[in-house]
């Protein structure tokens, strides 16, 4: 093999590679645990999935808890949360300022969980801005 060639440049293969590959992985995401909701998510936008994972990692037992009162089996319950990951991830560009990270991923499991009961979401209105509930409710 001469010096320069592509397996000298791609780098160390089988399962050194597998090895070094795992160990970068889990520094990353210990890297990433120390990261507020709010930075995780700026990343995530930024397409970096480690950091989404770490996002939806701290939240999954609460969305699990909500998709498994409320589907009543485990099974759906975790069909619901990869559903609620992915598509968390898809509309992370269009989340809302406003709502705290949290909060906005709990309101895309709820409408996932509903949507798998067939329940219409057009009866509920989700609102995601701090006080709109409030401006609307008649008080005046």
């Amino acid at each position: 093999m001469e010096a320069g060639t592509y397996d000298q440049v791609r780098g160390p293969s089988g399962a050194q590679a597998g090895w070094r590959a795992g160990l970068w992985g889990a520094l990353r995401i210990r890297a990433y645990s120390i990261l507020t909701d709010e930075a995780l998510v700026r990343r995530a936008r930024a397409k970096d999935h480690a950091a989404f994972d770490v996002f939806v990692a701290r939240h999954r037992k609460r969305l699990y808890t909500l998709a498994l009162t409320s589907l009543g089996n485990e099974e759906d319950a975790g069909d619901a949360l990869c559903e609620v990951a992915l598509a968390a991830f898809k509309s992370i560009d269009s989340r809302d300022p406003a709502c705290t990270p949290g909060t906005w991923l709990y309101l895309q499991g709820l409408c996932t969980v509903l949507k798998r009961m067939n329940v219409p979401l057009g009866r509920y209105a989700f609102s995601s801005r701090v006080g709109a509930g409030a401006a609307s409710s008649g008080d005046d």
